[in-house]
């Protein structure tokens, strides 16, 4: 069972055309005081990624793929203390082949639109990642608790936990992978 979940999970990659649009309309739904300058990604899979999954109980990126399999070119690495516009103007860099991403940060605040009208002139928006906030099922881990009672950074209140119910694994849940 370990290969075959192993391949499952890889293959659940999302293009970044699809990461724009959560950036620029489902994010902005689900979370309409999202502040690029204080909401950071754990605030973003709490009051975004874990509920807009919620009627699936997936991984979002299967949802944002229509649920074909998608296998990426990139696995991308985060902080979930970090700002979540700094993950996505990282992942956009490096789709447009630049060095930084500071000045696309920048920009994803001030001209949406001109971020995406690049990505489109360049053809970068059928390039694929792979991100654990999206590619990995919040709802069989972190969406049913908040040990350490994270707060959303503008109004203080606690981010509230899902009650989906669904199992949940994490590190130490048998069975244990022994190499």
């Amino acid at each position: 069972g370990w290969r075959d979940k192993v391949k499952e999970m890889a293959s659940r990659g999302f293009t970044l055309e699809a990461l724009m649009r959560f950036y620029r309309h489902d994010l902005q739904l689900q979370m309409p005081d999202f502040d690029a300058s204080m909401h950071r990604t754990s605030d973003v899979v709490r009051r975004a990624i874990i509920p807009l999954s919620a009627g699936t109980w997936t991984a979002l990126a299967c949802n944002m793929m229509d649920h074909k399999e998608t296998v990426p070119n990139m696995m991308v690495t985060h902080n979930w203390g970090n700002l979540f516009r700094d993950l996505v103007a990282a992942i956009v860099a490096d789709a447009l082949e630049e060095d930084e991403y500071g000045l696309l940060a920048g920009l994803l605040d001030r001209d949406l639109g001109k971020v995406e009208e690049w990505i489109q002139q360049s053809g970068a928006g059928k390039k694929t990642y792979w991100v654990c906030a999206f590619s990995v099922n919040q709802h069989c881990g972190v969406c049913g608790q908040n040990p350490h009672n994270d707060q959303d950074p503008l109004d203080g209140r606690i981010h509230d936990v899902c009650d989906c119910g669904i199992p949940k694994y994490f590190n130490q849940t048998p069975p244990v992978y022994k190499g």
